[in-house]
């Protein structure tokens, strides 16, 4: 690897995006896992990949997926320690990180609006919420922040690497399919007030996601639906 090119200290390790990748990608697994475990009710909205993958070749083809997707970031975890691109030691720092973040993201939100409480649908256990929010860390990072909101950016900024209104417009739109992806069939009733919430959340995950990457987004995301779909569930029980 180039000298030059090589991700040096924290920051730069955690935003770059094949370290981010790898640091990911167990959350996939673990939440793949929750799915057999659950019967498929942690599945997440916008994970096309499973059922994909469940509709062409069946549960062992999932199976077989996720076996060789933890083998492939073993590797690649591997290769990038011996090019010192990728250090372990930056785990743990992404997890406080990103817990910062997921706690600061209800105190905002909840001085602009007020008290939201967007607590679990009955139907769901503690172990089901808990992969849900795995579920939802990975998928809605991956598809709303790494994929739609990119994908908006670039035709807005007609090409211009350096076009913050097209990104600012790119952000908002992404978050507000965001926003309306959760009052789908099967999800929650519409409200004005848990529109806007989940609106600005998605404003918040787009600026962590353009400052620190996708992994911090990713597991800001997750780490925050822990909290509230299953920490604030079991507390008010």
């Amino acid at each position: 690897m180039n000298e030059k090119a090589r991700p040096r200290g924290y920051f730069e390790q955690s935003r770059d995006l094949t370290n981010a990748l790898i640091l990911v990608a167990p959350l996939l697994v673990i939440y793949e896992v929750g799915l057999f475990l659950t019967d498929g009710q942690a599945m997440n909205g916008v994970d096309f990949l499973t059922v994909i993958i469940l509709q062409k070749v069946g549960a062992r083809g999932l199976l077989v997926f996720n076996l060789v997707l933890a083998l492939s970031v073993t590797l690649a975890a591997s290769v990038r320690r011996r090019e010192r691109a990728f250090s372990p030691d930056i785990v743990p720092l992404v997890l406080v990180e990103s817990a910062v973040y997921a706690f600061s993201l209800g105190i905002v939100i909840n001085l602009i609006l007020g008290h939201l409480p967007l607590g679990p649908p009955d139907r769901l256990r503690p172990m089901t919420a808990f992969f849900a929010s795995l579920g939802a860390g990975v998928n809605e990072e991956l598809f709303f922040r790494f994929g739609l909101l990119q994908l908006l950016a670039w035709p807005l900024s007609r090409g211009k690497k350096d076009a913050p209104e097209a990104t600012a417009v790119a952000a908002i739109l992404s978050s507000l399919a965001f926003s309306a992806a959760h009052y789908g069939p099967g999800g929650d009733t519409f409200e004005v007030h848990t529109f806007l919430y989940r609106f600005l959340a998605g404003l918040i995950f787009s600026g962590i996601f353009l400052w620190r990457g996708l992994a911090v987004a990713v597991y800001s995301h997750a780490i925050y639906d822990i909290y509230v779909l299953v920490v604030l569930a079991l507390i008010s029980r």
